[in-house]
């Protein structure tokens, strides 16, 4: 639902513009303006969908790490017990890059069958 188009201005940082100009670029937008209109659009769908959540949320944050790096595990327990009102789970050690790997590969080949 299209209405007429009302011309506005703002003012931007210069590196945040090109950020922009650069995504409307890749995203193939015949122009700055259509960029602009798609944004906004998408920031209206997301304010409108996350006011319709009641209660708690969930989210789900992953790491992918080098479990053998000194100090890390000390450094991630500090960081789950600062945000202790959250629950998390923990399973260290059990996916290594290669097992990531090895599993996308395991997903790929059973979406090809």
């Amino acid at each position: 639902m299209e209405q007429g188009l009302v011309r506005t201005c703002i003012s931007l940082p210069e590196g945040l513009l090109s950020q922009f100009d650069e995504i409307t670029k890749k995203r193939g937008y015949s122009s700055r303006s259509e960029g602009m209109r798609d944004a906004i659009r998408n920031t209206i769908v997301l304010y409108e969908w996350m006011n319709q959540v009641d209660g708690k949320r969930l989210g789900v944050i992953s790491l992918v790490y080098e479990h053998h790096q000194r100090g890390l595990s000390d450094n991630l327990a500090r960081i789950q017990h600062e945000h202790a009102e959250t629950n998390h789970i923990v399973r260290p050690h059990t996916l290594g890059p290669r097992r990531l790997l090895r599993d996308r590969d395991l997903a790929r080949r059973r979406q090809a069958h």
